[in-house]
């Protein structure tokens, strides 16, 4: 799965995210009487937004992805709109690295392959 291609239905079917984040979700919603459609989760780095729209296929309606880079959430973009999802479900965080949600918004933030040695896909912040 390339960020470089554009996301397609047929490779979300194949998708699923990490055992480890799956439970994680589900033991939160669990400790806080959440249901799926209630809680709120964030995707930080969320290339073309696979975990973002599986999540939501499986009904957490609240889930949203941001990345740093355009490509991959504009080949994320079309998939989300052919399955129903508004556009605001992925988005370019903005050059100072900030999102237009309030405060708070959130009850869980998880971030998959943003990290790396290479720090390919983050930058040293400017002085």
């Amino acid at each position: 799965m390339s960020k470089h291609l554009v996301f397609k239905k047929k490779e979300l079917e194949q998708f699923k995210p990490t055992k480890k984040t799956i439970q994680f979700i589900e033991n939160y919603c669990s400790k806080n009487n959440l249901k799926k459609n209630e809680i709120k989760i964030l995707d930080w780095g969320c290339s073309r937004g696979a975990e973002v729209f599986w999540l939501k296929k499986e009904g957490y309606d609240i889930t949203f992805g941001v990345d740093i880079d355009k490509e991959p959430i504009n080949n994320g973009l079309l998939l989300a709109c052919d399955l129903g999802y508004k556009k605001s479900t992925l988005r370019v965080l903005s050059p100072d690295g900030k999102t237009d949600f309030p405060d708070n918004y959130f009850d869980i933030i998880f971030s998959n392959q943003v990290l790396e040695l290479s720090l390919i896909h983050i930058s040293e912040p400017t002085r």
